[in-house]
């Protein structure tokens, strides 16, 4: 049974980090989750980083007809990613789970171990040709085919790899109460007799990461009001209500939650520290936005997310902590869909009301804490990769802000 409620769980998580519409081509691989390499593939990608491990097969369709099928063994891509591991415990390979998940929302479940037979004999093949041509585009941009079957899954688009042993601690952690877990939380809530005391050991469970991640005591605090205001600023600009936000450096997920509740956006909240992603999958729960906001741990100047994907790309004094703020914006503009728009920067914004700014720019002075300097060559660095529609908007407190905007004709 715990197996079982393992891989019900996995099939959960894949859905964090499910995209947007399935009717595109899509050109490229994504793999993430618990990897130390994550990125995405296109099929140029593998077959030059992979060359030496490249394998012609042929299948038996069941009509009876052969096909030659071109690939590598999936277990070398799974490898190139780096399985993120705090230590190695025995048969780690078992509980190591591999979720793949194809373009018409259909998804397969492996282990590490059915995949890491002899790579020169691995039944599993990553395939992007089959008789000497291209996939069909509805089969883009690999196909999954597993020897000795006549059956194959097409259209991969996430692979998702999750450390089971890390799963079932976090479960044996949380245990809420049964009427919870079946969708009722107010009826849990009341028969434990006060708000938060069905979610008690969630409490304790939130009280060691914020110990671990100490922003979050800012963000509820002097800095609570700053992100309604905010989410209500975006929305007003730019009429982005529905599709998929991305707020890179999102820490505990304040900002996100703010737009997802003034709107019918899906925000990802991406953070490279894994206590506020926990953080933000704690409060994602209490705020009642289970699907609505989804926690990523990442790195802004290498986003696990594939190109054109997101309708508006935010971000709140985060900017100035990359080790590279030009790659950083760039990534934004990547993931940007064709016609989106990026709104990153430092400080308050307009609509934040005079008696809360006051009381910022106090605490500012009292901690002898300036406004970062303004990027201003930032437009003629990122002009050099053809991003043309960018500028930057000073406020009157030292505030500044990127726009950028993908677009519409943008490929």
């Amino acid at each position: 049974m715990r197996l079982v409620r393992l891989f019900i769980l996995c099939s959960l998580a894949v859905l964090l980090f499910a995209g947007s519409a399935f009717a595109q081509v899509h050109t490229s691989l994504e793999i993430r989750g618990d990897v130390n390499k994550p990125r995405s593939w296109t099929v140029d990608d593998v077959k030059k980083q992979f060359a030496g491990e490249i394998q012609t097969v042929t299948k038996t369709g069941r009509d009876k007809k052969e096909s030659t099928l071109t690939g590598i063994p999936l277990i070398s891509l799974l490898r190139a990613a780096d399985l993120k591991l705090e230590e190695t415990p025995k048969h780690y390979d078992y509980s190591f789970f591999v979720i793949v998940q194809a373009n018409d929302g259909y998804r397969g479940y492996f282990t590490i171990a059915e995949l890491t037979l002899d790579v020169k004999d691995s039944p599993t093949l990553l395939v992007w040709e089959e008789n000497g041509k291209p996939l069909a585009d509805v089969e883009q941009p690999f196909r999954l085919f597993t020897r000795g079957t006549s059956r194959s899954m097409h259209g991969i688009m996430h692979i998702t790899l999750v450390d089971g042993n890390k799963l079932a601690a976090r479960l044996e952690q949380r245990r809420p109460v049964r009427a919870a877990v079946e969708g009722n939380k107010q009826a849990a809530l009341s028969e434990q007799g006060k708000s938060d005391g069905a979610f008690a050991q969630d409490d304790e469970y939130l009280k060691s990461l914020i110990e671990r991640f100490r922003f979050y005591n800012m963000s509820h605090g002097i800095f609570a009001p700053v992100y309604p205001a905010l989410a209500k600023q975006l929305v007003e600009d730019y009429g982005k209500t529905k599709g998929i936000a991305v707020d890179l450096g999102g820490a505990d997920g304040s900002l996100a939650f703010a737009l997802a509740k003034i709107s019918e956006l899906t925000v990802y909240n991406v953070d490279i520290n894994p206590g506020a992603t926990r953080i933000c999958n704690v409060l994602t729960d209490r705020h009642q936005l289970t699907g609505r906001v989804l926690a990523i741990e990442g790195d802004a100047t290498n986003l696990p997310l594939r190109d054109n994907f997101a309708d508006l790309v935010v971000s709140r004094n985060s900017m100035i902590f990359w080790p590279d703020m030009a790659l950083g914006v760039r990534e934004a503009y990547r993931i940007l869909k064709p016609g989106g728009v990026a709104f990153m920067g430092v400080g308050s914004p307009r609509t934040l009301d005079k008696e809360t700014l006051q009381k910022l720019s106090d605490r500012a002075k009292e901690n002898g804490r300036k406004m970062a300097p303004i990027p201003k060559d930032l437009p003629k660095q990122l002009s050099v990769f053809g991003i043309k529609q960018v500028r930057i908007i000073e406020g009157p407190d030292g505030s500044w802000w990127v726009e950028m905007r993908k677009p519409a004709n943008a490929k």
